[in-house]
């Protein structure tokens, strides 16, 4: 557990580092919106072809679902998809396909583990958990603001993601939701 925090705090240095100074700024205007766009399609494409599979089981809550997104675009409502979340979640309650027995609600206790830093364990995971946090989530997140218009400074946005999780993270990410 200790190595595991340890990792996440590099991993988030690294984030930091990368905004603080500019790299990731320099690195989106060399790649492609198009690679970017595909990197967030591949993202995506499990969600989407979940849909599918959820049709042979569950057709009129997909269907449902699909029709409240449908007409939600077409009068362009801005809470299209709280709305049809919430149509799903009604009619999966009103089919009793919610089922909270499994689920206990207990307070958890704080319990300090200190972070250790090995070189296997920064090299073996801190730096591929750098490298997929940044290709998978945040130049694909970018690629949606730039698509959209936003011409937001990226690497503040980055530098400032790293930032809680490098400074604060040892407090943090050892409060435990486990049962010890």
């Amino acid at each position: 557990m200790s190595d595991a925090i340890g990792t996440f705090i590099f991993a988030s240095a690294l984030l930091t580092l990368c905004g603080v100074t500019g790299l990731v700024e320099a690195l989106m205007h060399h790649i492609p919106k198009s690679l970017a766009a595909a990197m967030l399609a591949g993202v995506l494409l499990r969600f989407g072809l979940g849909v599918f599979v959820s049709l042979s089981s569950q057709l009129w809550l997909v269907a449902l679902m699909l029709l409240i997104y449908v007409v939600g675009k077409r009068f362009k409502s801005r809470y299209t998809i709280p709305l049809t979340f919430l149509g799903g979640l009604a009619w999966a309650a009103q089919q009793g396909l919610i089922h909270f027995e499994a689920v206990t609600v207990t307070l958890s206790r704080p319990i300090f583990t200190a972070p250790t830093f090995t070189l296997s364990a920064l090299l073996g995971v801190g730096i591929p958990l750098f490298i997929v946090t940044m290709e998978s989530q945040n130049v694909p997140g970018v690629a949606v603001l730039r698509a959209n218009g936003y011409q937001t400074p990226i690497s503040p946005l980055i530098g400032w993601t790293g930032f809680p999780e490098c400074c604060w993270h040892p407090l943090a990410a050892t409060s435990s939701i486990w049962p010890q």
